[in-house]
């Protein structure tokens, strides 16, 4: 589910949040699948538990609560291009290396980087009304570059 909608319960639905929830169902896939045909990743317990799979899986406890715990998790690892590689490329299943250059093309898409002379910029529950417009536009405009790169 995209960083939005897991943060904010009645926010306008636009269609980058749905590139953006296909690039995690993506990574799922790297992780939990071990090929073609089906074949399931031989995953230990313990491999899973200290994976990203366990910390995106809301835990039973209250809904909201866990929603923004997964979207703040989702966001540090989506923005920081260090903390994707150790976390989500390192860890996949080898088997999908070869999606090493898409994964990371669809993160800086999805999440570029800010522009440089803002070295502290607001996040969006500070923000305006009128910047939380401005940025679901700039949004759509990466999904139109997201949609010409596929």
């Amino acid at each position: 589910m995209a960083i939005d909608i897991l943060k904010w319960s009645n926010i306008e639905h636009i269609a980058v949040y749905d590139v953006e929830s296909l690039f995690y169902v993506l990574i799922w896939i790297t992780f939990l699948y071990s090929g073609p045909n089906g074949l399931e990743r031989k995953m230990t317990v313990d491999f899973y538990n200290k994976s990203i799979l366990q910390e995106w899986s809301p835990p039973k406890v209250e809904k909201e609560t866990s929603l923004r715990t997964i979207a703040s998790v989702k966001g540090y690892i989506m923005v920081e291009p260090r903390q994707f590689a150790v976390t989500i490329l390192r860890k996949k299943d080898p088997f999908f290396s070869s999606l090493n250059n898409c994964l990371r093309g669809l993160r800086e898409a999805l999440f570029p980087p800010p522009p440089p002379e803002l070295d502290n910029p607001p996040s969006i529950e500070e923000s305006t009304e009128e910047e939380q417009d401005l940025i679901y536009r700039v949004k759509g405009t990466v999904l139109s570059g997201v949609k010409k790169t596929l």
